[in-house]
């Protein structure tokens, strides 16, 4: 809860702000891949590891193009989430679904 306040409260100074829109929408997207991870993990435990690392890598995707840290990088902190065995196979495909989506609905925006 203090997460998602805390997230709300940065999203609603980039709008006081008049931060610029790109900047504005990708708060947005944190701020609601923050509250859609809350509200899985009521029910659910999702890998909250690996939504933020597919989130940043589609994020680095769209910005310098290459999809190498997805490739690579989302890949290995799932392997590092199941080899610890505090997820399982579908709760970090579920995370890092959720960060690539949401990340690719913001460029969509953008």
């Amino acid at each position: 809860l203090f997460t998602s306040a805390c997230g709300i409260g940065a999203w609603l100074l980039l709008l006081i702000g008049a931060a610029p829109r790109p900047l504005i929408v990708l708060g947005g997207a944190l701020l609601v891949e923050t509250l859609i991870i809350f509200v899985i993990t009521l029910r659910w435990k999702i890998s909250v590891h690996c939504a933020a690392a597919a989130g940043a890598a589609t994020l680095v995707w769209s910005l310098i193009g290459t999809p190498l840290p997805l490739i690579v990088g989302v890949p290995l902190i799932a392997w590092s989430r199941l080899r610890l065995q505090r997820h399982t196979l579908a709760q970090v495909v579920a995370g890092s679904v959720v960060g690539m989506a949401i990340f690719l609905g913001a460029f969509m925006v953008i």
